[in-house]
């Protein structure tokens, strides 16, 4: 079933005041922008994207209500499926289970980063790292699935599912750097406002494709 709905592209950015001497300093600004402006922009992004309540201006989040389908477990009916309740990787396994039972193959897992490393540091009885040597270089995975740890994602939540097939990404405009002297106070203190932004929107067209829930279910 379809239906039309709209989704407005919204405005991502952040700005901090710098000195009108950086500013000039061709070099400095360059590396200033290209380290810390762009990459606070895509961390806003990053939290929009996971996070978003869907209120001008903010996204529509991967893990606003309506985006997802609930993974629907519970510490009871896990332990009746014989899986621990406790276990985040039995639950996380389930999930995946569940999104190829429902014709969308799950392509990443996306835990929050305290959460990914309370598994990535789980020992088995003889204390040896479930999930590998530290010192094996290679992208997080679980069963086979990517793992993006993020902050935006709340503690103690897991979603899991195809991006591919759940949600749209609209990036109307990349990274746009400004400078400007004119907010108040600048020109009296010498100083200069940078603002960097860019142009989104996230459109979820297949809620089915995402599971969502608590990692450890009560």
């Amino acid at each position: 079933t379809f239906a039309n709905a709209n989704m407005p592209v919204q405005n991502i950015g952040h700005f901090i005041k710098i000195t009108r001497q950086l500013s000039m300093d061709n070099a400095a600004m360059a590396a200033f922008i290209n380290r810390r402006m762009v990459y606070g922009v895509n961390l806003r992004a990053e939290t929009q994207l996971i996070g978003g309540n869907g209120t001008n201006p903010n996204l529509s989040g991967l893990t606003l209500a309506g985006n997802f389908t609930a993974h629907g477990y519970t510490a009871a009916s896990l332990t009746a499926a014989q899986l621990s309740p406790t276990n985040r990787f039995d639950l996380i396994g389930k999930m995946i289970g569940d999104c190829a039972l429902s014709d969308y193959p799950a392509d990443v897992v996306i835990v929050n980063t305290g959460d990914w490393w309370s598994m990535r540091l789980a020992k088995d009885g003889q204390g040896r790292y479930l999930l590998g040597d530290p010192a094996l270089p290679g992208v997080p995975t679980l069963f086979g699935r990517p793992v993006v740890a993020s902050n935006a994602m709340l503690v103690g939540k897991v979603w899991v599912g195809s991006l591919a097939q759940a949600a749209t990404l609209h990036n109307r405009e990349g990274v746009v750097v400004d400078l400007s002297d004119s907010d108040e106070n600048n020109f009296q203190l010498g100083l200069v406002t940078v603002r960097a932004m860019r142009r989104m929107a996230l459109t979820v067209e297949k809620p089915a494709a995402a599971r969502y829930g608590d990692l450890v279910p009560a």
